[in-house]
């Protein structure tokens, strides 16, 4: 049977590739968006290399101290998530799940041994992201939904300001379970005022629906609706289809031509340059550089310019014919191929050096000898794995399977093995090497900000430092 299983989770961070998670809840349901079994919810317990920000507590309500006495090794929940996740013909879905929660997954089976991407695809499992169709709803058919607006008078997307405005039950937003009710609630009221955009955004989770619309030939102007577009102009942009990306075959360069393409006219250098300067450095004349990438694998939401009626043209002040002609001068540059290939190549950025875990995107993909050494990880028990670790086929699985033991199973760990995994925890909490979330003077420098804006009550700052203490003395650090 074909389900959505609706999830999220509370991290101790918002840095997807450091950050590990606290909390863990989902709810599958059927396609008409009826709850199916029961539903999960649990904690994960933090490790000792590192400190949660004090920001994640005051937001969550969740303290180390809880996580520690409710929640699972970092192993254990990963295989729990895993399980859930991997049913076959699953569709995994929340709000924003693309960009945080989907990334959280990747790099949590990569530390804990496991393919990081295979319950994505295999058994006709998908996954699926609810923003970019909220986005696409403002922008293009906004009918039957309160939009709300923030404290500056701006409209904004949080899924707690949607609940309220639309009396959806959002009791104890930022609880992971609580977060997973609303958005089913809200993926319930979309479909009902909206249901062909609903089915349409649907299928491009897939990415030849994506790639069907990004026409290298015709190289039509396509309706985008992103993030990346500015709220005020309805999340909206004209873009034409370029070419493929230089060295991901999963993106796409796209060109905006709801502004003017001054940049052609500049050598491919200072193209790449002016790129990625900072937003407030563009002006009125020389507007932000108009390309952008598509990523095909990450469910775009891409439309046909036959989507817009004149409503949506007035609304959000297109000139169509500005856009048409702008098309036509990018498409006729004799250097366009060059400036893409000098503004997206990757050989000259530098690269940093970090550990094993933090290396998802950067080490290259699994080798067969690495995928099979995984596997025969999690058909070992804990205590033989340290005689495994000995036929280690590289020395980043070498890596990762010494911190999965260190985490998950210290009891394992041989005296010199205790020792080295001691000096991690004090490295990485004097700020001497990289950790997955705050070394220590980085905590302290974080509560002191909390306490100056009066952020965080006394309580859970007593409750946190305690915790920071006890790591400290633990790492043996005087």
């Amino acid at each position: 049977m074909d389900t959505f299983y609706w999830y999220d989770y509370e991290s101790w961070g918002t840095d997807t590739r450091r950050v590990h998670p606290c909390q863990f809840a989902g709810i599958r349901t059927d396609m008409e968006l009826n709850e199916v079994g029961e539903p999960a919810m649990f904690f994960s317990r933090p490790s000792p290399d590192y400190l949660p920000h004090p920001m994640a507590s005051v937001v969550t309500g969740i303290t180390p101290q809880r996580a520690l006495a409710e929640g699972l090794s970092e192993a254990e929940f990963c295989r729990e998530v895993l399980t859930e996740l991997s049913v076959p013909s699953t569709c995994s879905v929340g709000y924003n799940t693309i960009s945080y929660d989907d990334e959280l997954t990747r790099h949590m089976l990569y530390r804990c041994l496991y393919p990081p991407y295979e319950r994505e695809f295999r058994n006709n499992n998908s996954r699926w992201d609810l923003l970019d169709l909220v986005r696409a709803c403002f922008a293009l058919r906004p009918e039957g939904i309160q939009w709300p607006v923030d404290s500056k008078g701006k409209h904004s997307f949080k899924l707690e300001l949607l609940t309220l405005a639309n009396n959806i039950s959002h009791v104890g937003a930022h609880d992971a379970l609580v977060d997973v009710r609303a958005t089913i609630a809200l993926a319930r009221l979309i479909r009902q005022h909206q249901p062909k955009l609903f089915d349409y955004a649907f299928n491009l989770r897939k990415k030849q629906h994506v790639l069907n619309h990004l026409d290298f030939i015709k190289q039509d102007i396509l309706v985008h609706i992103s993030g990346r577009y500015n709220v005020e102009e309805g999340c909206l942009g004209l873009v034409i289809p370029i070419q493929l990306h230089p060295s991901n075959p999963n993106s796409i360069v796209v060109a905006d031509v709801r502004v003017e393409p001054w940049w052609l006219s500049l050598p491919p250098v200072q193209v790449r340059e002016l790129m990625f300067r900072n937003q407030e450095e563009w002006t009125q004349e020389q507007p932000r550089i108009s390309l952008r990438t598509i990523q095909v694998n990450k469910c775009p939401f891409i439309a046909p310019l036959s989507t817009l009626d004149d409503n949506i043209v007035k609304r959000w002040q297109l000139d169509l014919s500005k856009a048409k002609d702008w098309r036509e001068k990018i498409l006729k540059s004799k250097h366009l191929s060059e400036i893409i290939n000098t503004v997206y190549d990757s050989s000259s950025e530098e690269l940093h050096q970090l550990p094993a875990e933090f290396g998802l995107y950067s080490g290259g993909f699994m080798s067969n000898l690495e995928t099979n050494f995984m596997q025969k990880v999690h058909r070992n028990p804990p205590g033989q794995l340290a005689s495994l670790a000995q036929d280690s086929p590289s020395e980043r699985i070498e890596e990762l399977l010494f911190l999965y033991r260190a985490r998950n199973f210290p009891d394992t760990l041989f005296p010199k093995e205790a020792e080295q995994w001691q000096r991690v925890c004090r490295r990485r909490l004097l700020g001497e090497e990289t950790c997955p979330g705050l070394n220590y003077p980085q905590f302290q420098a974080a509560m002191t900000e909390l306490k100056k804006a009066s952020l965080i009550t006394p309580q859970l700052a007593q409750s946190l430092e305690h915790y920071a203490q006890e790591l400290i003395v633990k790492a043996g650090i005087n």
